[in-house]
């Protein structure tokens, strides 16, 4: 895209944030770089969200954060890089966006809270069939996250339901009867 723009001989002039963003991607980040982020379009504030799905983003993901991008900025659909990740069955960048601790408590738009989110995505990501939606589902479980009895049957994933079932098996006053 770069390529095609510079052809046309009309480069546009990039803002400062667009140039750090752009830094970002090229993987550098300046020395002591932040982003003034209020000032931020949306689009640009959710870029984490945006891309994280996509092959090898975890350190472009890390120097957004280090930028100053908050990975729980909740997209139009109430969707917050966590939730992304766990629909999409990516957990090492779960793992990482865990690590900064987020608020696990987050419904996104539909209602959803990280757990029910990722078993959606277990049946429904388009790519679930390369992801690994049993080891997101087993970080969640493990930070003590409850599970609910009208999930256990929500997904077709083998792998997943495994994970369900080894969980209840192990923590059955953790058991509740309804989650989101």
């Amino acid at each position: 895209m770069a390529r095609a723009i510079e052809e046309t001989e009309n480069t546009p002039t990039l803002s400062k944030a667009e140039q750090l963003l752009a830094s970002a991607a090229e993987g550098v980040v300046p020395l002591g770089a932040h982003l003034q982020t209020e000032d931020l379009p949306r689009e640009y504030k959710t870029l984490i969200r945006s891309i994280l799905h996509l092959p090898g983003r975890l350190d472009h993901v890390k120097r957004l954060v280090a930028l100053g991008l908050d990975p729980e900025e909740p997209d139009r659909e109430g969707l917050t890089a966590l939730h992304v990740a766990g629909w999409e069955g990516l957990p090492e960048m779960m793992g990482y966006l865990l690590s900064l601790e987020p608020d696990l408590n987050h419904l996104n738009g539909y209602g959803g809270n990280i757990t029910t989110t990722t078993l959606h995505g277990a049946k429904h990501c388009l790519a679930r069939s390369e992801r690994d939606h049993a080891g997101c589902l087993q970080r969640v479980l493990n930070l003590g996250l409850p599970l609910g009895r009208n999930v256990l049957e929500f997904t077709q994933n083998e792998a997943v339901m495994q994970v369900m079932l080894a969980w209840v098996d192990a923590h059955p006053d953790r058991l509740l009867h309804r989650i989101s």
